[in-house]
Formats: structure tokens, sequence, C-alpha cells
């Protein structure tokens, strides 16, 4: 994945996520992922992985 997938990925998740009135710590837990982790994806701190994206994706919808 090169930066700017993962800038736009970072984008979107935010964006879905403050559409859905949520914190970061909401999909963490319902997606079994840390806190930290939706952090860093937001901040583009940090690649996803394919098993992590199918879970935000079902999260998001």
């Amino acid at each position: 994945m090169n930066k700017f997938e993962v800038s736009k990925f970072a984008e979107r998740l935010k964006s879905l996520r403050l559409e859905k009135g949520l914190t970061q710590v909401q999909p963490a837990k319902m997606t079994n992922l840390a806190q930290t982790t939706i952090s860093a994806y937001e901040k583009r701190k940090k690649a996803h992985r394919m098993k992590q994206l199918s879970f935000c994706a079902s999260f998001l919808g």
C-alpha cells in the first residue's frame, strides 16, 4: 500500500467514525483492536493489515 492509499484510508476511517458519533474506543472494542491501533491508523502512523481492514470495514458498514 502506498502513502496515498494509507492517507486516504486514515481520512476515511476517521471521517466515518465521526459521522457515526463514535469515539476511538467504541470501534476498537467492536473490532477487537486496541484504541491505540485505531489512533495510529487515523494518524497514519501504522499501516493496516488485511485482517484488520476487514474488521474496520464491518464496523463502518
